[in-house]
């Protein structure tokens, strides 16, 4: 199985539906229905991607964690 790791790079002031599309898989584009903000751990979201298997881990700071739990997506 493959692993990503990349770089978030939507803005902490951007709308839900944009932060959804930054986080989805980088290997396929699947956005996952689940909530992002459950997944956050020391300024990583990781995700399994299960349309194409590939394990997912984006970095986000400080801001941007902030900012996907204050939006509840």
């Amino acid at each position: 199985m493959a692993h990503i790791i990349r770089s978030a790079t939507f803005d902490p002031a951007d709308p839900p539906p944009r932060i959804l599309e930054d986080l989805a898989c980088p290997a396929c584009g699947h956005q996952d229905p689940g909530l992002p903000h459950g997944r956050i751990l020391d300024n990583r979201v990781r995700m399994f991607c299960e349309a194409c298997g590939t394990f997912v881990t984006f970095e986000v700071t400080e801001e941007q964690a902030r900012a996907v739990r204050e939006s509840a997506i």
